[in-house]
């Protein structure tokens, strides 16, 4: 215990004193200058002599998105907020294309920080619209409960929400990266491009089922398992009747009924009824919450299907 808490303490140590190095965006990345070093009197096979280093001087890399992400696990709702208002107001911010880049511009620095810099502004791991790390992002707002950030983000980085003749390809197709408005050719801007297997349909699914289902739709109370879908859904998602599908666990087809077309998070929106349907069987529950036994019958995929009304 006292090993963690000493290890826990040099962390949250260490995260501060990050913080100290730049304003609003935090560091993802630090090079780091040698300030002091001793000769050994030895060398390598090249006859460059060997030091040992007595002192560094760090400086922060240009942001990029992936600190402030891993950052906003950590936060409460209003601090999340502010991260999330900083990054819009940063370099990491494309507003011709109302989305977040991988990192800001790095013509700075110097070759040796890695291969990002070799890339030309805009593409592949420079400056892109890396979906990945924007799909990450996009996941913290959603898990943060910043729902007006999240959607209005959504609808900018989702391919299905694109112009094909901008986007390049079907928007039924997610890419590796989308060229960001930093490329000095501008046809090229808003064009997606699959490098290599893009990481963003994880991220994608994870927020698909956290909108559909919410964070934690089976859950244990009184040592029984129940089911309590939380969608989060904005009102536009739904159709002309009111009514949003898909499908959970694979096997049951569940339809939202809101006729209304209330964004389902907006206070007072509440599940007043759910139908559970197996073959002939239907069976009605008042309220939001699937009980015992048919919580664990839908975990089964006993149901075709389920219909809940708002």
């Amino acid at each position: 215990a006292d090993l963690l808490r000493s290890m826990l303490a040099d962390l949250e140590s260490g995260i501060a004193r990050a913080h100290g190095f730049t304003q609003g965006v935090p560091p993802t990345y630090f090079t780091f200058e040698v300030t002091d070093y001793d000769l050994t009197g030895t060398s390598d096979a090249h006859g460059n002599p060997h030091i040992v280093v007595k002192g560094f001087k760090p400086s922060a890399l240009p942001p990029f998105l992936e600190g402030p992400v891993r950052l906003m696990k950590l936060l409460d709702r209003e601090k999340a907020r502010e991260l999330a208002r900083s990054i819009k107001h940063s370099a990491l911010y494309d507003p011709k294309l109302g989305m977040v880049k991988v990192n800001a511009p790095l013509y700075t620095q110097s070759h040796a920080i890695g291969r990002a810099r070799a890339f030309t502004p805009g593409w592949l791991e420079n400056e892109s619209i890396w979906l990945h790390m924007a799909f990450k992002y996009l996941l913290e707002l959603l898990k943060a409960g910043l729902y007006e950030e999240y959607f209005e983000a959504f609808q900018a980085h989702l391919p299905a929400f694109m112009d094909p003749q901008v986007y390049g390809r079907s928007p039924l197709e997610n890419s590796s990266f989308i060229v960001s408005s930093a490329h000095p050719d501008e046809t090229l801007h808003g064009n997606g491009f699959v490098a290599r297997l893009s990481g963003s349909t994880a991220e994608f699914l994870s927020m698909w089922v956290v909108m559909t289902t919410g964070l934690q739709p089976f859950q244990v109370e009184q040592g029984a398992v129940v089911l309590a879908f939380k969608p989060i859904l904005p009102g536009w998602l739904f159709n002309a009747e009111g009514c949003f599908s898909f499908r959970f666990l694979g096997a049951c087809d569940v339809t939202l009924h809101n006729p209304l077309r209330r964004d389902t998070f907006a206070e007072g929106c509440d599940i007043q009824k759910i139908e559970l349907r197996s073959g002939e069987e239907t069976i009605s529950i008042e309220g939001a919450v699937i009980g015992v036994p048919y919580a664990d019958r839908v975990r089964q995929g006993e149901f075709e299907s389920i219909d809940m009304f708002y």
